[in-house]
C-alpha cells in the first residue's frame, strides 16, 4: 500500500511538471491565446506606423491652411489687413513668450516663497497675459471689419459643415502659416 501511494504520488508529480512546464514558457497570451512569438522586423514597422501618422498629421495641417487661405481670401481679407493682423499677433507672441520665461523664473523661486505671495505672483501674471491678448483682439477688432468678420466665419462653417467649426484663434499654428501665405 505505502508503495502503491508512493507511485501515484510521483506519476501526480511527474504529469504535473511535464503539464505546466509548457505554460511556464509563455510569457504574454497573444490575441489568438497562444504565446507571442517575436518577430523580426517590429521596431522598424512601429516606426514607419508612426511615420505615416506624422505625415497624416501633417497632410491634415496642409489642408486646413489651405481652408483658412480659402477662408480669408473669400473674407475679402486685404493683404494689407492680413500682414497687419500677422504684426499685431508676432508682437503679442513676444510679450507672451516674455510673459512665459517670467513664469519659470517664478517656479524657481516658489520654493523661497510663502504660498499667499506664490498665489499673488501667479495671479499678477495670469492677469498679464490676459490683457496681452485682450490687448491683441482689440487691435485685431480694429482693422477686421463686421462684414469681413461674418463673410468668414460662414466660409468656415461652410468649409467645416457641421462636423467641426472652428473658432479663429490667431495664435494657432496653422493660422499663422495661412495668414503668412496670404499676405505674400
Amino acid at each position: 500500500m505505502k508503495k502503491f501511494l508512493a507511485i501515484l504520488l510521483v506519476v501526480i508529480l511527474a504529469s504535473t511538471v511535464v503539464l505546466a512546464a509548457p505554460m511556464m514558457k509563455v510569457k504574454s497570451f497573444g490575441p489568438g491565446y497562444g504565446p507571442v512569438k517575436p518577430w523580426f522586423g517590429w521596431q522598424a514597422r512601429e516606426e514607419l506606423r508612426f511615420q505615416e501618422k506624422e505625415q497624416l498629421k501633417e497632410r491634415a495641417r496642409e489642408t486646413l491652411k489651405e481652408m483658412y487661405k480659402k477662408a480669408f481670401e473669400t473674407g475679402k481679407l486685404t493683404k494689407e489687413q492680413a500682414q497687419q493682423i500677422l504684426n499685431i499677433i508676432n508682437e503679442a507672441k513676444e510679450k507672451l513668450n516674455a510673459l512665459q520665461k517670467e513664469f519659470e523664473e517664478l517656479r524657481q523661486k516658489a520654493s523661497k516663497m510663502t504660498l499667499n505671495e506664490y498665489r499673488n505672483a501667479v495671479r499678477e501674471l495670469n492677469q498679464k497675459r490676459a490683457e496681452i491678448t485682450k490687448e491683441a483682439a482689440q487691435k485685431i477688432g480694429d482693422i477686421v471689419t463686421v462684414e469681413q468678420l461674418e463673410l468668414l466665419r460662414s466660409q468656415l462653417r461652410f468649409t467645416f459643415k457641421k462636423c467641426y467649426v472652428p473658432t479663429l484663434n490667431f495664435f494657432d499654428e496653422v493660422i499663422l502659416k495661412a495668414l503668412e501665405e496670404y499676405a505674400k
